[in-house]
Order: C-alpha cells, then sequence, then structure tokens
C-alpha cells in the first residue's frame, strides 16, 4: 500500500482512479495542492462483506509510544483519538492500527474503518456504507494530515531540545515523530538540528 499521500500515478488527474488489485481496491484522489501527489485510500474486502477501509501511514507513527498521551491529545488529536477507539475496541469508528499490509506483509500503521459492504450487489462499491465510510475515512485522514503540519509548525524544528520540553513531551521524539511524518507524507526536508 502506499502512504496516504504519496507520488500520483497519474500526474496532474482530477478524477478519481479505481484500481482492482489482488489484495485490495485502491482508490486514488487528486490532492488539491499539489498535483503530482494524490490521496491514496484502499478497501480490503473480507469473504462475507466485512471489509476495511485504509490510509496507509507506513512508518510515521513508530515514534508515536514515546510521546507521553497528554501531548498527543493535545498536538495530535485525531491520531490520539484513532487509538484510543482501537484500545477501546470501538468498531464503526476510525482506528489507528499497526497491521500487516496485505500485499507485502511488511506491518505498517493504518487508519482504519470497518464496514460491511452488501456483495450481493450489482457493483458492491455502490454500496452506500462504502461510500459513507470512504468519506469519514478521508476526512479524518486529512485532519491528521493538518495536524501533522500545525504542530511541524507549532514545534521549532531547529531549536535545541531542553530538559524542560522533554519533561513536556516535546523534545526529541515530538520533533523526530512531527519531522518525520511531515518527511515522508510531503517530501519536505525538515531540519532536526
Amino acid at each position: 500500500m502506499k502512504s496516504f499521500v504519496s507520488a500520483s500515478k497519474h500526474s496532474g488527474a482530477s478524477k478519481p482512479a479505481l484500481r482492482t488489485k489482488k489484495h485490495y481496491i485502491e482508490i486514488e484522489l487528486p490532492y488539491e495542492n499539489d498535483p503530482s501527489l494524490s490521496y491514496f485510500l484502499y478497501v480490503v474486502v473480507g469473504e462475507n462483506g466485512e471489509s476495511l477501509i485504509v490510509s496507509c501511514w507506513d512508518q510515521v507513527w513508530n515514534e508515536a509510544d514515546n510521546l507521553d498521551q497528554q501531548t498527543l491529545a493535545n498536538y495530535l488529536p485525531g491520531f490520539y483519538q484513532a487509538r484510543k477507539n482501537l484500545r477501546q475496541q470501538r468498531s464503526g469508528k476510525n482506528q489507528m492500527a499497526y497491521l500487516a499490509d496485505p500485499k507485502d506483509g511488511v506491518q505498517k500503521w493504518m487508519l482504519v474503518r470497518e464496514v460491511n459492504i452488501d456483495l450481493s450487489m450489482e457493483n458492491p462499491l455502490d454500496d452506500p456504507a462504502l461510500g459513507k465510510g470512504l468519506g469519514k475515512i478521508l476526512k479524518s485522514s486529512k485532519s491528521i494530515l493538518g495536524e501533522l503540519i500545525q504542530a511541524q509548525e507549532q514545534v521549532a524544528p531547529s531549536a535545541p531540545v531542553n530538559r524542560q520540553q522533554e519533561e513536556e513531551g516535546l523534545g526529541f521524539w515530538g520533533k523526530a515523530l512531527i519531522g518525520v511524518a511531515a518527511g515522508l507524507l510531503l517530501g519536505v526536508d525538515v531540519n532536526m538540528d
């Protein structure tokens, strides 16, 4: 799976593209701010219609466990809530989980939402439950991406790490998480000196 924001397969495309793959359905949507990028969402269809709608975040959140919960809640509330939904097993809600990519088996961070698709429909992709779920995952993923960008702007990446920042949870790991995320998702070179 490609990360939520990745290089476009069809640069400058103004319409969504749908691709059926062996392990999932890939949906590519135009990225508003840069025609060379796209949003990528996935639908992993189960045997009985139980399906996952996914936005893949690759390894972006690996350092999140090094941040205290209050820092996550303050600076990355969408990520925090999605992790909380997973811990509380809130089905029908967006959940941030570390799962195996169905294509290559590599563990990756994924924002997922469970939906039941009516496979008896002529085109199960027309199921309103799927459309609603895709809209919720896209909205939440964009919100989390916006939080990353805003957090990056709030935390000066070139400022020296001091003990007080470390105690508040915004030291090296906070900067690293935000910097790596911005770098991976946006292709931005982030100075973390």
